[in-house]
């Protein structure tokens, strides 16, 4: 959810505060006012590409900060980056546009590049605008729309798994029929490959050695030092033995028994430290045979690595491959008999489940198509017939389903794809019904609707209003509209206007008590705010509320 945005030298925009109630909030104003520019504002701040143009005159930067709410899956994508956060923070996102092109964006005071700012937006927020339109009326995404209704995941990953299995052997089969290999490549890969074998690379020898050589020039750090303690502390003249003899001469003299057993004491914590000494000393014991096989070992490997230019891994992967290439030279018709039945193989199990899945995507099109219609229905689309069309292709990653939307909004007319057949208020409508669908799928926190009811009025607008109070009932909308009975249904109505002075246009935003919404309301349906017009405008938010709370 957002809760607040600060807007600064944006456009017209001077210095604006909003916050945001958490369900259904409309934008109303004469035209010109800024209510598009807070959406672009909006747009920019969950990583749109920003345009220096749009910096104001008061200063040589623009500043978008907003305030939201985080939820498990902007945490998930917030932990992976090394975010200290938790889901009762806010999130903060500040972006500065200057105008020599030195743009910043910040989250919680962090830098972040604008692909990760996209990324942890991107499922979150749903702009409707026209590119949004284009995006819903391409054909190509229509896979992916049905796909994300069905919800069938594992099916289609399945799929996939066996698609990439069939499609890699047949990319390596026939990159081996173009490949000619002559007599002297197939001795070059036997040497090679002898040498390889007699090596016999380990993927975490590499590893294990360059630890014990980094402990063995350690130890010759050490040594002699250790050397050197150890004579000291425990040789023929060392402390220890002198220790003794002290402590035996003053066991002989009773006068002296305190001294002793200090002197005692001393010579048994010694004893103990000497002990210590002792293994700490044995971890260096290394012998010069164990030495020298370490460093002719990792000699060997270093250069196999230099001749061939590869790690280790890529050099045991190397092995496989020249192993498979002279199989496949000395066995070249058994070879291909054995990957033409193997591909064969493969091709068949992943023709059948794309078959599997597509039958599961023509039953979850069924039900779109009837969820669809009785959204499209709800919007005051009687006629509206609506179908999920499907057409076989070549196996492809996807599968094998071609698909694309096809509508026919008026009784007796030919069902056409959607991009052909929608006016103006009629796109507004269909775009509302499908949104309202694969928005609640995708479990997004927030839809932004620029004018959607343009070209609308009446009856329809009320159930256009009615439709996003309902979807305000999942997730936070906010809606830039001219139209009394979508304003309505507003949880919270915001009032955009501006004021001119000799230098500049300003935009400014107050939210609107009650009564100033019944007078809103009555100036947007009717032009004037007289009685009648104030007491239909409460009619109007009364008959809202109802069919709300319905």
């Amino acid at each position: 959810m957002l809760k607040s945005m600060h807007i600064k030298n944006y456009a017209i925009i001077d210095d604006l505060q909003i916050d945001f109630a958490d369900r259904f909030v409309v934008f109303t104003g004469e035209t010109g006012a800024g209510k598009s520019i807070i959406v672009g504002a909006l747009t920019c701040l969950c990583g749109e590409r920003a345009d220096t143009a749009f910096v104001g005159k008061k200063g040589d930067k623009a500043i978008i900060e907003g305030v939201f709410d985080i939820n498990e899956r902007m945490l998930n994508i917030l932990e992976e980056n090394d975010f200290a956060i938790d889901l009762s923070d806010d999130l903060i996102i500040r972006r500065t546009i200057a105008k020599d092109g030195k743009n910043t964006i910040r989250i919680n005071d962090t830098a972040v590049t604008l692909n990760f700012l996209s990324r942890l937006l991107k499922e979150e927020i749903d702009i409707h605008s026209q590119k949004e339109n284009a995006f819903l009326l391409n054909a190509k995404k229509h896979l992916g729309l049905l796909d994300r209704y069905s919800d069938d995941t594992k099916m289609l990953k399945d799929y996939q798994t066996l698609y990439h299995d069939w499609y890699q052997e047949k990319k390596n089969f026939d990159a081996y029929l173009k490949t000619d290999y002559n007599l002297s490549d197939l001795e070059y890969f036997k040497f090679v490959l002898e040498e390889l074998n007699a090596a016999k690379l380990d993927i975490d020898e590499e590893e294990e050695l360059q630890k014990s050589e980094k402990r063995y020039k350690s130890a010759q750090k050490h040594l002699d030092i250790l050397e050197r303690i150890k004579y000291l502390a425990d040789g023929d003249e060392g402390i220890k033995t002198k220790l003794y003899d002290l402590r035996k001469l003053l066991g002989e003299i009773d006068e002296l028994h305190e001294v002793f057993n200090t002197i005692n004491d001393i010579y048994y914590t010694l004893d103990d430290q000497l002990s210590s000494i002792d293994d700490f000393y044995k971890q260096y014991d290394i012998s010069p045979e164990e030495i020298n096989q370490i460093e002719e070992r990792l000699y060997t490997i270093n250069r196999l690595k230099r001749k061939y230019g590869k790690n280790v891994a890529e050099l045991l992967q190397y092995q496989d491959e020249l192993s498979t290439k002279i199989k496949q030279f000395e066995n070249r018709e058994e070879y291909i008999e054995l990957s033409q039945k193997r591909i064969n193989e493969l091709y068949d199990k992943a023709y059948n489940a794309a078959n599997k899945l597509s039958k599961i995507r023509k039953a979850a099109a069924k039900n779109l198509e009837t969820k669809i219609i009785a959204e499209l229905h709800d919007l005051m689309l009687p006629n509206v017939s609506f179908q999920v069309d499907f057409k076989e292709k070549e196996l492809s990653e996807d599968g094998i389903d071609n698909i694309e939307f096809l509508i026919s909004l008026n009784r007796g007319e030919d069902l056409k794809p959607l991009v052909k057949v929608a006016s103006g208020g009629e796109i507004s409508r269909v775009m509302l019904g499908l949104k309202t669908i694969f928005s609640a799928l995708n479990q997004t926190s927030l839809l932004v609707f620029d004018e959607i009811d343009s070209g609308v009025s009446g009856k329809v607008a009320f159930t256009i209003g009615q439709k996003m109070a309902t979807i305000a009932k999942q997730a936070q909308v906010l809606a830039i509209t001219h139209l009394a009975p979508v304003a309505a249904f507003a949880d919270q109505h915001l009032f955009i206007y501006k004021t001119d002075d000799k230098d500049q246009t300003t935009t400014h935003i107050r939210e609107l008590s009650y009564e100033e919404r019944i007078k809103e309301l009555a100036i947007m349906a009717s032009s004037v705010s007289d009685k009648a017009a104030l007491d239909a405008a409460q009619k109007l938010i009364e008959k809202a509320k109802a069919s709300y709370e319905k």
